[in-house]
């Protein structure tokens, strides 16, 4: 799959930082002001280890890593609360 900022209309879905990335843009239309996300890094990269930080707003949340990337990471993200 792609790395970086995307688009995906689902409850559960993994997103995948790039090498050197600390943040990316998940883009649901689903998302509300008020959703919870819950994430989980699902790669055992050397410097990010944990979602620290969840920005949301109606149709989006940005997503950052407690450090940036040594190489791709997937991170899964749950939607809840979402339309």
């Amino acid at each position: 799959g792609a790395t970086g900022n995307i688009t995906l209309n689902a409850s559960l879905v993994q997103v995948r930082f790039a090498a050197a990335a600390q943040s990316l843009v998940l883009t649901d239309d689903r998302i509300e002001a008020d959703s919870l996300l819950i994430c989980t890094v699902a790669t055992d990269d050397a410097t990010s280890k944990s979602a620290i930080g969840v920005v949301i707003a109606a149709g989006s949340a940005t997503i950052k890593l407690n450090a940036a990337a040594t190489a791709e990471t997937r991170v899964n993200v749950l939607v809840l609360r979402a339309k």
